[in-house]
């Protein structure tokens, strides 16, 4: 094999070895380039994914109604409407379907959503939480918005823990 190159080679005359030299160098050119290109990319998904995280833990009325949610202290009663906690609720609510809807999109992967999925369940498994889903799934039918809020939160959910799907 190596004599065939070589034969081919001497019949190669000055110009073609300079080309030849060329293809190689663009060819190393193209790996390396697309070599930093995955380290860009994995660097993006890196602060993405720091971004989101910190986004949740950083609110302190978000990160707050979780602490309600993990401490079975979230109640969803006649004083919830229009109260501190139902803007803290939705804001929770809100980061966590976005969240839903990147993987969905294909922005996070599985091993990704690792990082959320202690939130997603805790949350979309709450009573209170799942009566508040409820309510809004008629309010957004009653004004013929579909699919209602929360809808790529709903979605994985479902997905991820078929035997506790949310109301909408």
């Amino acid at each position: 094999m190596l004599e065939k190159a070589y034969l081919w080679l001497s019949k190669l005359g000055p110009s073609d070895h300079l080309d030849l030299a060329l293809l190689i160098v663009t060819g190393m050119g193209i790996v390396f380039g697309l070599r930093q290109f995955k380290q860009s990319v994995r660097a993006e998904r890196a602060r993405l994914l720091r971004d989101l995280v910190r986004d949740i833990q950083t609110d302190e009325q978000a990160y707050g109604v979780f602490y309600k949610i993990e401490y079975g202290n979230f109640r969803y009663d006649d004083a919830f409407e229009e109260s501190s906690d139902e803007r803290a609720l939705d804001k929770l609510l809100t980061a966590l379907d976005l969240v839903c809807e990147l993987y969905f999109k294909k922005h996070l992967t599985d091993s990704e959503m690792d990082f959320f999925n202690y939130y997603i369940f805790r949350v979309c498994t709450d009573e209170g939480v799942r009566n508040y889903l409820e309510f809004l799934k008629r309010w957004y039918s009653s004004i013929n918005v579909h699919p209602g809020g929360f809808d790529a939160l709903n979605r994985y959910s479902e997905r991820r823990w078929p035997t506790k799907p949310l109301p909408i």
